[in-house]
């Protein structure tokens, strides 16, 4: 995958993301840009409130519990050696990222926090090629979202590295509550993000991408 050059979004006729190269057969080159905004998570050391409603415990303790294997990872904190990290990488519109999101919203002052958010929205753009992959395919779709998630993972990966940002092992547990990494990684992400061009909305295919960020 191709790193993003440290340049800010601001562009009027493109979206910002940190871009993914997709994987692509038979030699056909990648043309145009596939958006995904990302909320991603991590899980913390707290335990869920007791107020919680039992339906959203319930997709919560799924939360916890489903690690997707490439999500589940190692990390260089800033206080030295490693840390095991499951982090979790959702679409922003999904159920699970409301979920977590109006869960850290309503227990602001919770410590440790049972999740830590990484990023509020991360956005991504997977490069494709348009001739040989159609996106009114929801398997393909699908697959684009799963490569942007894995790029995520890597660019959390690199940014809680970086020491001087300041994300320790009692910040990635919440010790210092849900908002903590979000807060110390949000420039340097904003930092790395640059402008791509908008799919075409007046193109099927297009408004199939835009609805994927």
């Amino acid at each position: 995958p191709s790193t993003p050059s440290p340049r800010r979004a601001g562009s009027s006729g493109g979206a910002g993301g940190l871009g993914a190269d997709g994987e692509l057969d038979g030699g056909s080159r990648p043309t145009a840009h596939f958006p995904v905004n990302l909320f991603v998570t991590a899980i913390g050391e707290g335990v869920m409130s007791r107020d919680t409603p039992p339906k959203v415990q319930q997709r919560l303790t799924q939360v916890v519990r489903k690690v997707p294997k490439e999500q589940n990872t190692s990390v260089e904190v800033a206080d030295g050696g490693t840390a095991d990290l499951k982090m979790r990488v959702f679409v922003v519109n999904s159920e699970d990222a409301k979920a977590v999101g109006d869960y850290v919203g309503s227990h602001p002052t919770q410590v440790p926090a049972p999740f830590v958010v990484l990023a509020r929205e991360l956005r991504m753009a997977v490069l494709y090629d348009p001739a040989t992959l159609d996106l009114s395919d929801a398997s393909v779709a699908d697959r684009l979202r799963k490569q942007a998630k894995t790029r995520a993972v890597r660019v959390l990966r690199e940014a809680i590295g970086t020491k001087a940002l300041g994300v320790t092992l009692a910040v990635l547990r919440g010790h210092e509550g849900a908002m903590a990494p979000a807060d110390r990684l949000r420039d340097h992400l904003s930092a790395r993000t640059e402008p791509v061009p908008l799919p075409d909305l007046a193109d099927p295919l297009g408004a199939a991408a835009a609805a994927a960020a």
